[in-house]
C-alpha cells in the first residue's frame, strides 16, 4: 500500500462445458463457471412448464446466430468527449482513475495498484473515480467538475505513478496516415516502432480528415475512432456475418460518430480503404425510463427531408427487442442518463439490454468500459425474458421482460456483457473482433448447458 497526497488541482482542467468441434472453440475453453447454475435456478423460478420446449429453443437450428452489438461511445470507441469538451489527453487521464484502485483512509488516500486494472487487486478498493464521483457529484452538472479534475490525473502528484501508461497509449492513438498497415498497430509490437516519438513540431500526415482525426492539447492530431473497432466491422464483413451496431450513449456524442462511421465505410479510411455495404442512420433515437419501471423506446428519424416527423415510440418490451434485433446496419440511441444517476446509479435503472434465450436467431452483445457484473452501480441493465413464456410467437407479444439481480448477471459476463477494456482496444487491433468471437462461442456453450438442465429436470 502506499500513502500519497490525494489532493488534486481544480484549476486543471467464459468459457464452460458444450460442444468442442471446432478447434477454436477447444483452444480458447476452459471450466464452466460455477455461477451458471445459479443464473438457471433464478431465472426459471417464475416458469413452471414448457420446459421440453424451451430446451430445444436454447440451439438454433437454422445456422449462425445474427449478431446485434451494442457500443457505449466515450472510453469504449473514441478517447473525448464533446459534451464535457474534453480532448484525448483530458479522456484518457480521466479513463485511468478508473481503472487504477485504493481507498480513502483517515491518513489520506491509500494506492493499493501499482498498474492499471479493470478488477480491484484486494477487497474494499475503489477506483480512484468513483471515490471523487461519490464525493463531488450531485447533479449532472458536477460531472463537468469531476471530468476536469480528474483529467488532469497523471500530472497531478496522486497520479504520477501511472503516468507511463498515459503516454504509451497516447502514442498508440497519435494519427498518422503514413502507416501502411493496419498490422502495424499490434500489441506485440513496441509503441515506438508504430509512431514516431513525440517532436517539438507536428508528424508529417498524408493526409487531414476532420472525421477520422481529433486534435489533442498539444496540436498532434490523433485517430477520433479507434482502429480496432473499425477493423471489427470489416472482418465481420469477411466471415459472412449477419450483424448490427447499436450505439448507446449517455452523452451528445452519438451523431457525429455516427456520420465518422458513414464516412468510414463508404471507403475514406486510409487504413482501410475498401467500402463496406452497410447503412448508417447519422440521427440517433432515444431510449427513456419511466418511474413505473417501464422503459419506451423513440425509434431513429428515417426521414431524409429538412420535416421530422414525429417519432415512432415503442412501449413494451417485446417490441423493443423485435426492433433491436431486426436493425439492420449502424444506428444509435441515447440513453436516459438523469433518470440512472437519480438512482444513485443502480444497474437497474442503468442502459437496457434485453435479452431471450429461447430466441435461436440473435445474440445481443453489450461492450462498455462502465460494464462491471458484480457491482451495482453497473451501467446495463439486462431484462431477460422468462424461457416458457417466449418460446410460442403469440407468447412473445405480450411478455415483460424482467431486470436480473448481480447475482444473475455474473454469468453473462463474456458471453452477453463485455466490459471494454481501453488500453487493449489501443493496443490490440483485434481487440474487439477476438471478444465477438469469444462472446459466440461462450453463447453457445452457455445455452448447451441451459439445455441440459431443463433437461435432467424433466427427466
Amino acid at each position: 500500500m502506499e500513502h500519497v497526497d490525494r489532493t488534486l488541482s481544480c484549476c486543471n482542467g467464459h468459457l464452460g462445458d458444450g460442444p468442442r468441434d471446432d478447434p477454436e472453440v477447444e483452444r480458447i475453453a476452459h471450466t464452466a463457471d460455477p455461477r451458471t447454475s445459479t443464473f438457471v435456478r433464478k431465472t426459471d423460478a417464475a416458469t413452471s412448464g414448457g420446459r421440453r420446449t424451451a430446451a430445444r429453443g436454447f440451439r438454433s437450428e437454422r445456422g449462425p446466430r445474427k449478431l446485434v452489438l451494442h457500443f457505449d461511445v466515450r472510453n469504449t470507441i473514441l478517447v473525448s468527449d464533446s459534451a464535457t469538451h474534453d480532448n484525448v489527453e483530458q479522456a484518457l487521464n480521466s479513463f485511468l482513475t478508473g481503472v487504477t484502485w485504493g481507498r480513502e483512509e483517515p491518513s489520506g488516500w491509500v494506492w493499493h495498484s501499482d498498474r492499471p486494472s479493470l478488477r480491484a487487486p484486494c477487497p474494499g478498493a475503489i477506483t480512484y473515480y468513483k471515490s471523487r464521483e461519490r464525493e463531488l457529484v450531485r447533479s449532472p452538472a458536477d460531472r463537468v467538475v469531476l471530468r476536469r479534475i480528474t483529467g488532469d490525473f497523471t500530472r497531478q502528484p496522486i497520479g504520477r505513478k501511472f503516468r507511463k501508461y498515459f503516454e504509451e497509449h497516447l502514442r498508440l492513438l497519435e494519427w498518422n496516415a503514413a502507416v501502411p498497415s493496419i498490422n502495424s498497430f499490434r500489441s506485440d509490437q513496441s509503441s515506438s516502432s508504430v509512431h514516431n516519438e513525440p517532436t517539438g513540431t507536428k508528424p508529417e500526415l498524408v493526409s487531414v480528415d476532420r472525421k477520422l482525426t481529433i486534435v489533442g492539447s498539444d496540436g498532434r492530431l490523433y485517430h477520433y475512432l479507434l482502429p480496432s473497432f473499425i477493423k471489427m466491422l470489416y472482418d465481420l464483413r469477411a466471415d459472412g456475418c449477419r450483424f448490427s451496431v447499436i450505439l448507446r450513449t449517455y452523452g451528445v456524442d452519438a451523431p457525429k460518430v455516427l456520420d465518422s462511421i458513414a464516412h468510414i465505410v463508404a471507403g475514406s479510411h486510409p487504413m482501410f480503404p475498401g467500402e463496406l455495404p452497410v447503412d448508417v442512420n447519422r440521427r440517433p433515437g432515444r431510449i427513456r425510463r419511466q418511474p413505473d419501471g417501464r422503459v419506451i423506446c423513440e425509434l431513429p428519424p428515417t426521414a431524409d427531408g429538412t420535416e421530422t416527423p414525429p417519432p415512432t415510440v415503442l412501449e413494451s418490451d417485446a417490441d423493443i427487442y423485435r426492433y433491436m434485433s431486426d436493425v439492420d446496419g449502424i444506428c444509435g440511441f441515447v440513453d436516459d442518463f438523469r433518470f440512472w444517476q437519480e438512482r444513485g446509479y443502480a444497474h437497474s435503472d442503468g442502459k437496457p439490454l434485453w435479452i431471450d434465450l429461447a430466441d435461436p436467431d440473435v445474440q445481443h452483445i453489450f461492450f462498455d468500459d462502465n460494464i462491471r457484473v458484480a457491482d451495482a452501480e453497473g451501467i446495463v441493465d439486462v431484462r431477460l425474458f422468462d424461457v416458457a413464456s417466449t418460446v410460442s410467437g403469440s407468447g412473445r407479444q405480450a411478455a415483460v421482460a424482467r431486470s436480473l439481480t448481480i447475482e444473475e448477471i455474473a454469468p453473462l459476463e463474456n458471453v452477453c456483457l463485455v466490459q471494454a477494456d481501453l488500453f487493449e482496444c489501443t493496443s490490440n487491433v483485434d481487440y474487439f473482433i477476438d471478444r465477438v468471437r469469444q462472446c459466440q462461442i461462450n453463447y453457445s456453450q452457455f445455452l448447451h448447458r441451459q439445455a441440459q438442465h431443463y433437461q435432467e429436470e424433466d427427466s
